[in-house]
């Protein structure tokens, strides 16, 4: 018996030379997939926190997600190659860890944050806290925050909010 492997991201990442942040979601949702923007779902808060923690000074909608680049931030998924909708979508043998690992070498990002617990636990395969890792690729620094999606993680905006500050300190 052989598998086909569907390795061709659905979304492109957005980065370049400049980033210093390189935030890492755990995948895209069918919403996110339909629309070709990251961070498209109903139940996302990532932009409302990316404005009120001061990582960016306008408020973004998912329709201007590689205005990140202005602010030196970039975005990637550890699935690439579907959306997922819960965890049971989730299957090993679709994360891009390799890829992952060559673009943060390629790029240099300062910071490596993980946008949920989930994302960090898939690709490191262990557990991890909220906040500053004790890791780290390269020379780059990891981070984890609270999953910006309210389904997956059901933490306050507020409290959600002070690591998204955290991470901008």
């Amino acid at each position: 018996m052989s598998i086909l492997l569907n390795t061709d991201p659905l979304l492109p990442d957005i980065i370049d030379e400049q980033i210093r942040l390189l935030i890492i979601g755990l995948a895209l949702s069918p919403k996110s997939a339909e629309t070709g923007h990251y961070y498209a779902d109903s139940d996302e808060q990532f932009y409302a926190l990316l404005f009120q923690s001061g990582l960016v000074p306008e408020k973004l909608t998912p329709e201007q997600d590689e205005v990140l680049l202005k602010h030196n931030i970039g975005l990637t998924n550890l699935i690439k190659n579907k959306p997922i909708t819960s965890a049971q979508d989730i299957n090993p043998i679709d994360h891009s860890i390799g890829v992952i690992i060559r673009t943060i070498f390629d790029y240099k990002p300062e910071i490596v944050c993980f946008n949920g617990e989930l994302a960090y636990t898939h690709f490191y395969d262990r557990r991890g806290e909220y906040g500053l890792q004790k890791v780290k690729i390269g020379d780059a620094k990891i981070f984890v925050v609270p999953d910006s999606n309210i389904r997956r993680c059901e933490m306050k905006f507020e409290e959600k909010l002070g690591y998204y500050k955290q991470l901008e300190r």
